[in-house]
């Protein structure tokens, strides 16, 4: 009886990890716009399931925070307000998040989030990919703030749900104005640019999603809001709600960026372990079956890092890994 169990059960697995592999592309919580490319799609050598595009180099990402006038705009900070569920997380000398916060206050977002990106792609590419994150901030340390309340983008919105996701471009061309006005060499350089805003609420960012990311012909652009043709940047970038999923938004993009070969979706939401249909402009949309509950750094739901997991980021799976090139397709 057992064996018989055990069979259904092997069974069933095959039979999920088999349709997986069938579907579609744009299976995203987090939305994902990209430049279509199928020139990866032929067969790999008999030896080689998982292609490998052998990422190296270094990635600049900039990070805006963006506060309206009329809602709370101080620099977000990361609070352990609940002792049941308390930050998780350690810094690389082994100190608990939630001890530190305890003992010397709340954290700067970007004094947890920036050390965590840089060492996550050092770690995870054994220093063959490196990443600096450089956080703006206006002199006296708040985020910039747009011209308009946020009122203002309610009324222009006509309504106060979805309104970040359907204005934020008109936003962040004004905080990127003033940007450039305070260092005209600040967009120089940049390779990914990375949005998120304080002060508003889930649904008024969006009702469903925590993020966008854009690559290939549909690229990010900011623009002098005064004169069109003055582009400060142009290229692969994220909006997100809160400044904690900065790797998940640029895995994102990178992995879509360098194309779909056999075997690799471009490092989508992998979501629950369970089949869920949506509908994404006008398309059914159906989530990943993942047979590791999301435990990895493209999660979507149930994810708890572990305590000392190094700055509460989750691990990459060996076969996104072996993608990127970091390791081979036959270590272990």
């Amino acid at each position: 009886m057992k064996r018989i169990i055990l069979f259904i059960i092997l069974v069933i697995s095959l039979s999920s990890y088999s349709q997986t592999d069938e579907l579609s592309n744009y299976n995203f919580q987090d939305s994902l716009i990209f430049e279509e490319n199928n020139s990866g799609n032929q067969q790999p050598a008999s030896d080689q399931y998982i292609s490998s595009i052998n990422l190296t180099g270094q990635i600049k990402v900039m990070v805006i925070v963006i506060g309206f006038p009329d809602r709370p705009h101080s620099w977000p900070t990361i609070k352990n307000n609940n002792s049941y569920y308390p930050k998780l997380g350690a810094f690389p000398d082994g100190q608990l998040l939630s001890e530190y916060i305890s003992l010397n206050g709340p954290v700067p977002v970007d004094q947890w989030y920036k050390p965590a990106f840089e060492y996550f792609f050092q770690i995870h590419s054994g220093g063959k990919f490196t990443a600096e994150a450089i956080y703006v901030k206006r002199v006296n340390g708040e985020p910039y703030l747009t011209d308009s309340t946020f009122q203002y983008w309610i009324d222009e919105n006509r309504s106060n749900i979805n309104v970040i996701w359907n204005k934020w471009n008109e936003m962040a061309n004004q905080v990127a104005y003033k940007i450039y006005q305070d260092d005209p060499t600040a967009f120089d350089n940049v390779d990914m640019m990375q949005i998120t805003f304080v002060g508003i609420k889930k649904e008024e960012f969006h009702k469903k999603h925590a993020g966008l990311a854009f690559t290939g012909q549909d690229e990010m652009k900011l623009r002098n809001p005064n004169n069109n043709s003055q582009i400060y940047y142009s290229g692969p970038g994220a909006i997100q709600r809160s400044p904690e999923p900065i790797i998940h938004e640029a895995l994102h993009v990178l992995g879509t960026a360098a194309g779909k070969p056999y075997g690799f979706k471009g490092f989508p939401d992998r979501g629950w372990d369970e089949n869920i249909n949506y509908i994404l402009s006008d398309t059914l949309v159906l989530y990943h079956k993942n047979l590791t509950r999301s435990y990895d750094i493209m999660y979507h739901n149930e994810n708890i890092p572990a305590q000392h997991s190094l700055y509460g980021t989750f691990p990459m799976i060996s076969h996104d890994l072996i993608f990127l090139g970091w390791i081979e397709w036959n270590n272990g």
